[in-house]
Order: structure tokens, then sequence, then C-alpha cells
């Protein structure tokens, strides 16, 4: 399965809707996180120009757990969604999506990261 997030452009970059297929077969359960955790001291100071973003991730799940593939939007600069995902794809495992016969499959899921500099 490919990763099938798609960026819509309507007028302007700025103005694109980000679309992450999370459907899933009839009857099959979501995938869900089972470890992965990152904190203010995993964001890199080339980025603290940026203090706090909020990242929004379409995170392909394979049959195994891990992530097979990841794009991410939302942060002032690309280079925060692109750590964003390299850092997913790194430390977070799912437990797999199941079908109906509880066999894994492959899925997709919505991974919400919020990078905070400041004790605000």
């Amino acid at each position: 399965m490919s990763l099938i997030a798609l960026a819509l452009f309507a007028l302007a970059p700025e103005e694109a809707k980000f679309v992450c297929r999370t459907e899933l077969p009839r009857k099959a359960t979501k995938a869900k996180l089972r470890a992965g955790s990152m904190t203010k001291l995993d964001y890199p100071e080339i980025h603290h120009q940026y203090d706090d973003e909020k990242v929004e991730a379409c995170v392909e799940v394979g049959v195994d757990g891990r992530v097979a593939s990841c794009l991410a939007h939302g942060a002032k600069n690309i280079g925060v969604n692109e750590y964003t995902c390299k850092m997913i794809t790194r430390r977070f495992r799912y437990e797999p999506a199941k079908d109906r016969k509880r066999r894994p499959i492959s899925s997709f899921v919505i991974q919400k990261v919020s990078w905070k500099l400041s004790d605000k």
C-alpha cells in the first residue's frame, strides 16, 4: 500500500487542505500507538526560531506495526515537518490495524505532535 496523503491546492499553497485516508475495511480495527514519544528536548536547536509548532502527520502503519511512511504538515517551516516524520519513523511503534478475521493489515493514522519550547 502506498501513502495516500494528498495536499489539495485551491488558490495558493498556504490555503491547502491536508487529507489523510484513514478509512478501513468494514469491521476492521484501527491501529493504536504502542510505544514512542517526543519531548521538547528532541526539538533541534536549528528550529528553535519557530518556537512552538503543531504538526499533524499522516502515518502509514505496516502489518508489523512499524511506520512505513509519513507525511507531515502544519509547521511554519518544512524542515520541522520533515524532522517530525523522521522522529515518528524512528521511535513510534503501533499495534497494527486488523481486518475482520483479526489479521494485521496496513493502515493510516493521524499522529499529532506539539513542539513546545516554553512552559507556558
